[in-house]
């Protein structure tokens, strides 16, 4: 790096580059490679660096992300207890349903298979007298 900073001071003088490289011994293929390395950044990694672990820099997107997974966990479970409820339900109402449907149709049959001189059944009908 000292080298290289010389060369750079020395880039407007006549023949200072030259007068750099011989006196430490070097190539200008050498100058040149150290330039390239310089410039993709090969150096820097030998410059000191603060120890210990890095500061990230909190995501402006974590706050929400985070909300939005309970709200989601939240609403699964609703979702779950609401599935269970109607699987309840379904089983629950499956046997009412058929006992219902096995009266009509008993009491269809009964009306259909009656005795012939039997009349139908009366209903009772019960009028109000308001005093």
């Amino acid at each position: 790096m000292r080298i290289l900073d010389e060369a750079d001071r020395a880039a407007g003088v006549p023949g200072g580059i030259g007068a750099i490289i011989r006196r430490e011994g070097l190539y200008s293929s050498a100058l040149t490679d150290w330039r390239r390395q310089r410039a993709a950044g090969a150096f820097e990694a030998l410059s000191p660096v603060k120890r210990g672990p890095k500061v990230v820099e909190p995501n402006p997107l974590a706050a929400e992300h985070a909300q939005l997974q309970r709200e989601n966990r939240l609403l699964t479970k609703r979702l779950e207890r609401a599935e269970a409820i109607i699987e309840i339900q379904k089983r629950m109402a499956r046997p009412v349903c058929k006992q219902f449907y096995r009266e009509r149709l008993l009491m269809g049959l009964r009306q259909r298979i009656r005795p012939r001189g039997e009349p139908p059944a009366k209903m009772e009908i019960r009028a109000f007298r308001s005093s």
